[in-house]
Formats: structure tokens, sequence, C-alpha cells
């Protein structure tokens, strides 16, 4: 590898990196982006890359957009966090009604989530409570589909079926139902209303997995669905 900079070097010193071999690094050293402007990077040696993943999938905008960072700035001036326990604040309160407004009919009320890992973990836990709740002791499996990622928190990778993220922590998983057959996304969801299952994450799927026997009804109380390509 080549002579890392200053910068590079204290990279490697002080931090990991997420979803990556950290001996990688000894070969390709990360990359140190000094500025961002629409879809393109610039690192510290003045290299410029298309960010073509947008920041995993964060930055859908473009970096260093002027409308947000206009937005960002007048917020930060007025306020720029509080604790959300008891607490509210006027855009929190704002950006529920509007999302509220174009959400789909039934969706009345939300939580909001700081990634989504952490929206996966809530909806596990409001699905379980809701159940517990409700008198339904027994539902406490959840169904995911075969090759399914929905983050790599403890409970998220319950759901998610890649071996590379899963495969250590399986003693620690409550690992979720996968299916093989498959059935149309209508069908599904016709027997998702019709079993009384809750939490479904998403109706806009090409390709859902059936449950293997009907048997499972009395069981299951989250069906975490994600899009797929194919």
């Amino acid at each position: 590898m080549k002579k890392l900079s200053p910068l590079q070097e204290k990279d490697l010193k002080y931090i990991f990196h997420p979803c990556s071999q950290m001996k990688d690094y000894e070969t390709l050293a990360p990359m140190v982006i000094k500025e961002g402007k629409g879809i393109y990077l610039t690192d510290e040696f003045g290299n410029i890359y298309m960010d073509c993943v947008s920041s995993w999938w964060v930055n859908l905008f473009g970096h260093s957009n002027s409308r947000i960072n206009e937005a960002l700035i007048t917020q930060v001036k007025k306020l720029e966090h509080v604790i959300f326990v008891n607490f509210t604040h006027e855009p929190a309160i704002e950006l529920g009604e509007r999302l509220i407004s174009v959400a789909p009919k039934g969706l009345e009320k939300l939580i909001f989530a700081e990634n989504g890992a952490s929206s996966v973990e809530i909806a596990l836990k409001i699905s379980f409570q809701y159940h517990q709740q409700k008198g339904n002791p027994n539902k406490k499996r959840f169904i995911s589909l075969i090759n399914a990622y929905h983050g790599e928190t403890l409970g998220a990778l319950g759901v998610t079926d890649i071996d590379l993220f899963t495969s250590i922590y399986k003693p620690l998983i409550h690992e979720s139902i996968k299916e093989e057959e498959f059935v149309s996304p209508l069908d599904l969801l016709k027997y998702l209303k019709y079993t009384g299952v809750t939490g479904v994450e998403s109706s806009s799927f090409s390709k859902v997995k059936t449950f293997s026997s009907k048997k499972l009804t009395y069981k299951v109380a989250y069906f975490s669905c994600e899009n797929l390509i194919s």
C-alpha cells in the first residue's frame, strides 16, 4: 500500500468502520473526503468521485444542498435538540401531520426513528407488545423473506437472512420464519388481513414468501418485507 496521509493514519489508529473487514484497509486505505457538492465528492488529494450510492442511500438530494443547508441553519439557531420523552417541538409536529396526510389509509399515527435498523426494532417490539396486551401471548414469531436484509442490530438481524451479517450472532438472535414458496403480493396481503397478522413493513414488493402452514397463524406477530429486485 502506498504511503498513508496523516489523516488516513489517524483514521486507522482510532476508528472502526462499519460493514467492512478492517484487514482490507491494510491494502486499501479509507478515502478522506474533504468536500461534497451535488453528486460529487472530493478527497484530500483533489480526486473527484461520483457518489452513486447516495452515501448509503441517505443523501438523496445531493451533498451541500443549499435549500436543506439553509433550513438546517435556521432550525439549529432556534433549537438543535430536545429530549422527546414528555417534550415535543413544532417541526416534529408539523412533519408528523404532513406524513400522515400522505400515508395510506389506516396509518394515523407515527413514531420517529433515526435509522432503518432502529425502525425495524421499533416495529418488531410494537407488534409483539400489541399482541401481548391484546391477550395473544402465543404471537411471538416473526416472518421475513429469504435473503432479506433489515439492519445489523440484534432484532433486525433476526429478520435478516444474509450469513455474512448473521452467522456469528446466531446464539443471540431471535430467528424469524423464512419461507420458500412464492405467492402473489395480493394473495399474501389478503392472507395477512384474514389471519390478523400485524406489522407489515411494506406493501410495495415484487415477490413474497408464503407461510408453510396456517397452523403458524396463532404464533405470528409480525411480517417483515422489503422490495426485491429481480
